[in-house]
């Protein structure tokens, strides 16, 4: 990598997982470690704290797998077809979870043939943080996936929604006695629980992102069209994903990664 770019290659290591000879040992480069929750390991957060990107820049980011990949197409002089994915989820079968190697290209619907649960399930391109719904039989596996999850789909109505008295409800805001117990794991479908609602300012989503920004002021600013302000307030620093959390625990069920996602595409349209 140091002889593909002039730039500097910063290797990001998460801290608990524990030093990697080929990377903290290689050569002409600076080596970065992060440690916490999601999400602490997105590469963005990492740009942010390490070198902020300003209007002109451009960074370019690789997987460890996609550097394994370019070595072993110089070295071999052929190009390696073959990559792992994960399949979780509580719509797969317990015998099926697990990791796979597979052709690049393939079709999903042959990988995952027989695996998932019985019933409609939804099954997600990535994670169910920030990933996208994909139909098995019109889609393939591309260069970049690194796994599928697949949830029950649950279109049932709920008494109460989104404040039934119940110890099987995760809430984010203690509004459910489920809330009060401590290291209790929870099973998620697809259901919200309740409708879409107007974006109130509470301040309650900025400890849910790891970026030195205000999240209420920079989403207004986007949903306005105020792509300056936003750019003032540091979305170019951002993607999509970071603001995952604040739509997981988002009372009024908004859509934070969209409305990042849809500012960022209109910044580069206007040419900033």
């Amino acid at each position: 990598m140091t002889r593909l770019t002039d730039g500097p290659v910063p290797p990001d290591l998460a801290a608990s997982a524990g030093a990697n000879d080929a990377l903290t040992n290689a050569s002409n480069v600076q080596v970065n470690y992060f440690d916490g929750p999601h999400p602490s390991g997105n590469t963005s957060t990492h740009i942010h704290y390490l070198d902020p990107i300003i209007p002109g820049d451009i960074v370019w980011t690789l997987r460890v797998s996609d550097v394994i990949r370019i070595g072993e197409l110089l070295l071999t002089g052929a190009y390696p077809n073959q990559q792992r994915i994960l399949l979780a989820g509580e719509g797969v079968k317990p015998e099926a979870r697990g990791y796979l190697d597979v052709p690049t290209g393939m079709r999903l619907s042959d990988v995952i043939a027989d695996s998932l649960q019985d019933g409609e399930q939804r099954l997600i391109r990535g994670d169910t943080l920030a990933g996208e719904t994909v139909i098995p039989s019109e889609t393939a596996i591309y260069l970049y996936d690194q796994g599928f999850v697949a949830l029950p789909e649950d279109t049932e109505r709920h008494l109460l929604g989104w404040y039934a008295p119940t110890k099987v409800q995760y809430s984010a805001h203690k509004v459910v006695p489920s809330a009060w117990i401590k290291d209790k794991l929870f099973s998620f479908g697809t259901n919200t629980r309740g409708g879409k609602r107007a974006m109130v300012l509470t301040g309650i989503y900025d400890p849910y992102t790891s970026l030195d920004l205000l999240v209420d002021p920079l989403t207004r600013a986007c949903i306005a069209g105020e792509t300056s302000d936003a750019i003032a307030m540091g979305i170019l620093e951002t993607d999509p994903e970071d603001f995952a959390l604040c739509t997981f625990i988002c009372p009024s069920k908004t859509d934070f990664g969209k409305i990042i996602s849809d500012a960022l595409a209109l910044i580069e349209q206007e040419g900033f």
